[in-house]
């Protein structure tokens, strides 16, 4: 007699919906990670521009200060102090090691 068995892909065991989960999960904890990180970086007078400093769509983090830019690049009267550019490098680095521990489950 023989047996027949069907596996059927679901939802909670399909490869891709598991990588797309991943995916996702990954680049959200990296963008809380970058924005941490620039908060901890950005040179501080007021508060203001540390405050702004958040994850502001699914695929990026940022100031909102008006100035944030000055700051990150600088002008004829300022020398850039970067803030954004170091916590996106550090971010990177750490980016597939998040991926590897959230598909892991």
């Amino acid at each position: 007699m023989k047996t027949t068995v069907t596996v059927k892909r679901r939802t909670y065991n399909n490869p891709i919906t598991m990588m797309n989960e991943a995916e996702y999960r990954s680049v959200k904890e990296a963008l809380e990670y970058g924005a941490y990180l620039a908060r901890r970086y950005v040179p501080v007078r007021s508060g203001y521009l540390k405050s702004s400093i958040a994850v502001l769509s699914r695929d990026s983090f940022g100031a909102t200060a008006d100035y944030a830019g000055f700051v990150e690049l600088g002008t004829k009267h300022m020398s850039a102090q970067p803030y954004i550019e170091p916590a996106t490098r550090e971010m990177v680095k750490k980016l597939p090691a998040l991926y590897v521990a959230n598909f892991r489950g």
